[in-house]
């Protein structure tokens, strides 16, 4: 069976470090969906991925979580 990584598989993948959050450098770089969408595309055409912040509103946040 054939491991699945880049140093088993023979993939020659590069180790990318993220840019961290200002607020909590705990995590990666967040984007807000308007206001910052050049920023955001930018850093998904880099990382290959993005984290978009308050997406949900309190209420929904409050509705959606368990008690």
């Amino acid at each position: 069976m054939e491991k699945r990584g880049s140093w088993e598989a023979g993939f020659n993948l590069p180790f990318l470090e993220t840019p961290l959050d200002e607020e909590d450098p705990f995590f990666t770089k967040s984007f807000l969906l308007e206001g910052e969408e050049s920023e955001l595309l930018s850093f998904f055409d880099e990382y290959g991925f993005v984290v978009v912040r308050d997406v949900l509103s309190a209420q929904v946040h409050t509705f959606t979580s368990p008690q």
